[in-house]
């Protein structure tokens, strides 16, 4: 096999807790669209589709798909921040793909000159020879596949689609043909493999640059995880023995641009948001007074409704912990 078995993330990190407050996020996400072409049994999409409020939950957050227009003025504000942004992810709740306009949005950021790196999760199944070729021909960086399983049977029982397995691997193989200095990882739910990861890295391993199988555990509350082997969570999702955090230092790094414009100061859902780049910028947003108090509300872990109960702080890395730095962290946010 030709492919490092390891998660996506870096180990390249620096000490969070050191270098907080940033002056500029590291990483920041772009959410082109709500919606998925697929459902699997784990994600919030699962539960989404059958709510009688998905349409209005669409609504609230903007629509289904961002305008190239926010797009725009999103990347017109992250020229302001003093350093370049680590990463951009193109990724949420949705399926890339499914923006008709992704290969122009990610010209726009290679353009501008605004990330180090520009990458999305995508479940493969729209892929195609010619969506490869723009997307690496605009900038693409990496990109990033979450398969579910390795036979058509899997699919349909995990992700509720009939897909054709053997075209998905053969455009796999091509984007990895023609991806020169761009990463391609892919990763496989645990439950969607039964046992057969042996299997899945042998038809994967050759065709990517990082493999890895994740490990499914509750991420989201109004999902039914019942028939989950390890729905109490002895494990993260990286299959690390599971530590629990206090502090969560997603948003000490991270912003989030949903499709109309509202800046989230995490990965995850969060209401009301921090602001909208239509009426602020994104500097003012990154510097002011709403997410300061969220930053501050997670160091004294006076946790809101968005917060309580959220796995997302359990899979973070040892360099980001800020449980034994609160205190000093708490001194240099109040004095800015």
């Amino acid at each position: 096999m030709k492919a490092e078995n390891n998660p996506y993330y870096s180990t390249d990190r620096m000490i969070l807790a050191e270098n907080i407050p940033l002056q500029t996020p590291l990483t920041m996400f772009f959410c082109p669209t709500l919606v998925c072409n697929l459902s699997c049994k784990y994600c919030v999409q699962s539960y989404w589709k059958h709510s009688e409020n998905y349409k209005s939950y669409i609504q609230r957050w903007g629509g289904a798909y961002m305008t190239l227009e926010t797009v725009e003025k999103a990347i017109f504000d992250c020229q302001s921040f003093p350093d370049k942004i680590k990463d951009i992810n193109l990724t949420s709740f949705g399926e890339p793909l499914l923006h008709t306009d992704l290969p122009r949005i990610v010209r726009l950021i290679n353009e501008a000159g605004i990330a180090d790196r520009i990458q999305f999760f995508t479940n493969g199944t729209l892929l195609t020879k010619k969506l490869s070729e723009e997307l690496l021909d605009a900038g693409l960086s990496e990109l990033r596949i979450s398969l579910q399983g390795i036979t058509a049977e899997k699919y349909k029982d995990i992700a509720g689609a009939t897909v054709d397995l053997t075209q998905i691997i053969e455009r796999i193989a091509y984007f990895c043909s023609i991806k020169g200095n761009a990463k391609l990882y892919i990763k496989c739910a645990d439950i969607a493999l039964d046992g057969n990861e042996q299997k899945f890295y042998e038809m994967f391993g050759d065709i990517c640059d990082k493999i890895y199988v994740e490990h499914i555990v509750p991420l989201f509350k109004d999902v039914d995880y019942s028939y989950l082997e390890d729905k109490d969570g002895s494990k993260n999702k990286y299959q690390q023995d599971l530590k629990t955090t206090r502090v969560c230092p997603n948003c000490f790094y991270t912003i989030a641009v949903w499709p109309g414009g509202d800046v989230l100061p995490c990965c995850n859902f969060y209401e009301p948001p921090i602001g909208n780049v239509h009426t602020q910028s994104l500097v003012d947003i990154w510097n002011g007074k709403a997410r300061k108090e969220v930053l501050l509300r997670q160091l004294r872990c006076e946790y809101d409704y968005n917060c309580v109960d959220c796995y997302v702080p359990n899979n973070q890395q040892p360099s980001d912990n800020l449980d034994g730095s609160v205190g000093e962290i708490i001194k240099r946010l109040e004095v800015i």
